[in-house]
């Protein structure tokens, strides 16, 4: 988990992390969704008559997972479904997932719940928090 303000270089990591993947290989399939993006393909899926959850496995089954700006789309049940499936199918397969987000930990509790949040912020799982300091208004 990457959790922190605007600006903080959440996105910035989460490519300079697939770019050293690119050069140094520790994972054979790495994907990156921005939360927005993704939840939009599994909508257009489901608009075509498809099972959402088995395209959310297929757009999410790579070996390393990141998801970019989760929480930043708004919250609908359908919404905390989605996260959730994907949240206990990695912790369950013990598969690799970078989750970045301008919540706090105590914004995911309220919004998703105790399930997802023993699985994010297990003791097991990294967790970085960076609140101040907007790389993109040096200025400020």
């Amino acid at each position: 988990m990457f959790l922190g303000g605007v600006g903080i270089g959440k996105t910035y990591f989460c490519s300079a992390l697939l770019n050293y993947n690119i050069k140094n290989p520790r994972f054979d399939t790495a994907r990156y969704w921005d939360e927005k993006s993704l939840l939009a393909r599994v909508r257009a899926s489901m608009d075509q008559g498809g099972d959402y959850l088995a395209t959310l496995n297929y757009l999410c089954d790579n070996e390393l997972l990141i998801i970019d700006d989760v929480g930043a789309s708004g919250m609908t049940e359908w919404r905390k479904e989605i996260f959730l499936s994907v949240v206990d199918t990695r912790y369950r397969l013990q598969h690799p997932a970078v989750f970045t987000s301008n919540l706090t930990p105590n914004d995911f509790l309220s919004l998703y719940g105790d399930r997802v949040c023993s699985r994010l912020f297990a003791t097991e799982n990294t967790i970085i928090e960076a609140w101040t300091g907007d790389l993109r208004q040096s200025s400020l």
